[in-house]
């Protein structure tokens, strides 16, 4: 499942997204993966989203999804806001995006492509993944309480450097997380760091070259 909202009703555009979420969308296709994707959706629409790519991921060993989108980090989770977001009570956390796929043991992988600045001082720090069972992979385009660079290009450093880096057969999740990280480093020059936080129990390779 791919996401991709560029288009705001209460807040600034953020014009990269839309375009990240079709180039790591086609690059998902083109390595066999059956994808969704879905651009400048409500939150209502999204959570509607959410509850399909359930039922299609229903036999999947792994599902993958992919959001650019604004955000933020709040308790120690990536909070998501949709087009017609106005309010931080209108974000979707992390973890129900998991829990969209978390009904069966399988590998999820969550990339998500937005700021993490916290709007809130003091914010209680990560409960880690224990919550969300083992299993999962969470890509963040940048490091804790940071925002995510948009890039000058039209696509977004994060989604660039992944992008190349799933065109390279073999690699396993930490490779790719390893590849994209010095990319946007070296892009941003050292302003942006791309995160992760992990409790998959098997190998994952996204790009298996056959």
């Amino acid at each position: 499942m791919v996401v991709g909202v560029s288009d705001y009703d209460y807040v600034p555009a953020l014009p990269s997204a839309v375009l990240d979420a079709s180039l790591i969308g086609a690059s998902f296709m083109s390595l066999g993966f059956r994808t969704s994707i879905m651009i400048n959706v409500t939150k209502r629409n999204f959570l509607r989203g959410l509850a399909r790519f359930r039922t299609k991921a229903a036999d999947a060993s792994l599902a993958v999804t992919y959001v650019a989108a604004h955000g933020t980090m709040l308790n120690g989770q990536g909070h998501v806001f949709l087009s017609d977001s106005q309010h931080l009570e209108d974000r979707v956390p992390e973890s129900v995006i998991l829990q969209a796929v978390n009904d069966k043991p399988r590998q999820k992988i969550l990339f998500l492509d937005t700021c993490r600045e916290s709007p809130i001082l003091g914010a209680a720090p990560s409960t880690g993944l224990d919550q969300y069972r083992a299993g999962i992979h969470v890509s963040y385009a940048t490091q804790p309480n940071a925002p995510a660079i948009d890039g000058d290009d039209g696509h977004s450093p994060y989604a660039k450097a992944l992008q190349n880096a799933l065109e390279i057969p073999g690699l396993h999740m930490s490779e790719i997380n390893r590849r994209v990280r010095l990319s946007v480093l070296r892009e941003t020059h050292g302003l942006q760091i791309p995160w992760e936080r992990s409790s998959l129990v098997l190998p994952v390779i996204l790009n298996s070259g056959s």
